[in-house]
């Protein structure tokens, strides 16, 4: 299991708890959510400072967010009386300064391919498959010529992969594990494989709509696993 499906998972789990025990009154659950916010933001910008290829000025982003309202709650002097939302947007510009001067495409006159918050494209052709979005949006092309399966997680963002050039060896199945919350996952496949889905919607769905479904005569090539929560997942033979 990828540490970030773990770390989300025990969020989710540990919200539960809470939810459930703010409901028997056993303690006011307003001060734990006043300061687990600010640790969610920090989580997040950790996480896109952490990434191969991550996201440097969001990551810097959510971090300073996180750890700004972590100092506002924890009285530190300069931040007692000041907003902190009075304070980001001069840290977005300053931001976004850095990134135009340090920015790869600096020379680009086009600023849409600085956006941080623009989709990412990535061809892949490992065996396995480990694609994670977290508010981002990713598009992987897996051309993998012996797919044996792997991962997929969408969190407040969307993942689109297509398998549509990648084969999986004959007499095998390959097995997708998803994780979508707040999110949208599509994968293409070719028309010649079977899917069989396992996917546990919360609140969600889960849309099967590859030509050969219900064909109960083919071999499952590619099993479809995992949870969905306030989203939809969909595999199809676009």
């Amino acid at each position: 299991m990828k540490i970030n499906r773990l770390i989300l998972g025990l969020i989710v789990i540990v919200l539960g708890f809470l939810l459930l025990l703010d409901v028997t009154d056993a303690f006011d659950l307003g001060w734990i959510i006043s300061y687990a916010w600010p640790l969610l933001l920090t989580f997040l910008g950790l996480n896109f400072l952490l990434k191969r290829n991550g996201q440097y000025m969001l990551g810097t982003f959510f971090l300073l967010w996180g750890l700004l309202e972590f100092g506002k709650r924890l009285g530190v002097g300069f931040l007692r009386n000041v907003s902190v939302w009075n304070m980001l947007w001069p840290i977005v510009i300053i931001l976004f300064g850095l990134w135009i001067l340090f920015s790869r495409k600096k020379e680009s006159s086009d600023f849409s391919e600085m956006n941080p918050f623009k989709e990412r494209e990535r061809v892949s052709g490992e065996d396995r498959l480990d694609a994670s979005a977290f508010f981002s949006g990713i598009n992987v092309l897996h051309e993998s010529s012996s797919f044996e399966g792997g991962h997929v997680t969408a969190a407040f963002g969307g993942a689109e992969i297509s398998l549509k050039n990648a084969t999986v060896p004959v007499g095998e199945t390959a097995v997708v594990d998803v994780l979508c919350a707040f999110g949208g996952v599509e994968i293409h496949v070719p028309e010649d494989w079977k899917v069989q889905v396992k996917v546990l919607p919360f609140f969600g769905g889960v849309d099967n709509k590859t030509s050969l479904s219900k064909d109960n005569t083919q071999d499952v090539k590619l099993i479809i696993k995992g949870t969905v929560a306030f989203g939809g997942v969909e595999i199809n033979n676009k």
